[in-house]
């Protein structure tokens, strides 16, 4: 493969670019990145990978604008051929899915434009993980560093289509959602880990040991004896031998009701489908209203993330393939179609149409159009109503009097 290069924007010079990480460590002291986040968090993997499938199996099309329609492209036109088929190891579907994954894990998103011959061949997804953006001043990017293991490769912004969400501090480079779940996540993860240990000690509760007070001292080997024999018989699952006077008081039985953990898990599914903008019955917590949920979510939740994913598309990918004078002259454009998941039911559709055409207020090419399918000669034109006298009739005051 043969990258597109342009030694202008990152020649070497004395004065190096800064650079600034696009995906920091989650904290500091725990050292977790977001993408051990993902994989570590069931909360955070349910609703980006709802989001990204649901993102992915959104149609997505390239249209010419053609007066005050659209036409399709043809599958041979090149934008049409990357968008199915970005490069020879990766499907659209699976394309598509990852970037929109990391711009819900990470805030941003990069893929880089392969090019042969002044021609784009095919779009390579960069985990944002190995990639650090140079930075010529402090609204500007120089240019896009990717770490390879043990050497680097820099990419001029031009090659580079860059994803982003909202920062309100850096435009140059989106905030993780997960920055804003930092501290609910974090408390799950040590409830998480607490229980862990309690388990991995054979569910033994902690507990407090009182010896009479009469009881004679204890020399330091007597002590260490006594807590060894503990130690001892907690491991192998045998009851505990107390001395004579002493008393065992549990505290902090692991109890799910009274410590919650249920309700904290549920809160941390809930907090975190509420910042990914999903209602709890999308991620399981509730099968009530499913229909209404179902609606808001392809209404409010997708259409802002699949905007976001086609204007950088139209932006910085459909210029470079089809060339800027013929995208301008010609208004070719990407959309995913949102609306088509909203359509119901075959039945439902088919009736809905059907209404409309007959009811003589859509033409037979406008009700094509919202299926993508070609004119008709003729379809231009409205269809005369199909009620009957009998339809009018029943549908009038004396008829509904007879």
């Amino acid at each position: 493969m043969i990258f597109n290069r342009k030694k202008s924007l990152l020649r070497k010079e004395k004065n190096t670019p800064q650079r600034a990480q696009a995906s920091p460590s989650f904290q500091a002291d725990v050292q977790r990145s977001y993408a051990d986040l993902y994989a570590s968090q069931p909360a955070v993997r349910a609703c980006v990978d709802f989001l990204a499938n649901a993102i992915a199996t959104t149609p997505l099309h390239a249209y010419q604008r053609a007066g005050d329609d659209r036409v399709r492209l043809p599958e041979s036109n090149n934008l049409v051929r990357l968008l199915r088929n970005p490069n020879p190891r990766t499907t659209g579907f699976r394309h598509r899915r990852d970037l929109a994954a990391d711009v819900l894990t990470h805030g941003n998103a990069y893929e880089v434009k392969v090019c042969i011959d002044g021609e784009i061949v095919s779009l390579v997804r960069l985990p944002p993980g190995t990639v650090t953006l140079l930075l010529q001043n402090q609204t500007d990017i120089a240019g896009y560093r990717v770490s390879l293991g043990f050497s680097w490769m820099d990419f001029p912004v031009d090659d580079v289509v860059h994803y982003k969400l909202y920062s309100p501090r850096d435009s140059r480079v989106g905030v993780s959602p997960l920055e804003s779940l930092r501290d609910v996540l974090l408390e799950e993860q040590g409830a998480s880990a607490w229980r862990k240990d309690f388990w991995a000690n054979g569910a033994q509760p902690s507990m407090i040991i009182t010896r009479p007070l009469d009881a004679p001292d204890w020399d330091s080997d007597t002590y260490d004896r006594f807590l060894e024999g503990l130690r001892a018989a907690a491991s192998r699952g045998k009851p505990m031998v107390l001395q004579e006077g002493m008393t065992s008081n549990p505290q902090g039985a692991f109890r799910p009701v009274q410590t919650e953990f249920v309700e904290g898990r549920k809160l941390t599914f809930e907090s975190v489908a509420a910042v990914y903008g999903l209602a709890p019955q999308t991620v399981g917590l509730s099968d009530r209203n499913l229909s209404e949920s179902h609606r808001n979510l392809y209404q409010d939740t997708l259409p802002p993330d699949c905007e976001l994913m086609e204007d950088e598309i139209n932006l910085s990918l459909v210029p470079d393939v089809l060339g800027y004078t013929q995208t301008r002259s010609n208004r070719v454009f990407v959309e995913y179609l949102v609306e088509d998941k909203l359509r119901g039911s075959f039945r439902e559709q088919f009736e809905a149409v059907t209404a409309a055409v007959g009811g003589s207020w859509m033409t037979p090419d406008e009700a094509r159009r919202l299926y993508n399918l070609p004119a008709l000669a003729g379809g231009d034109r409205l269809l005369p109503p199909r009620q009957s006298a009998k339809a009018l009739k029943a549908g009038s005051p004396k008829g509904r009097g007879a």
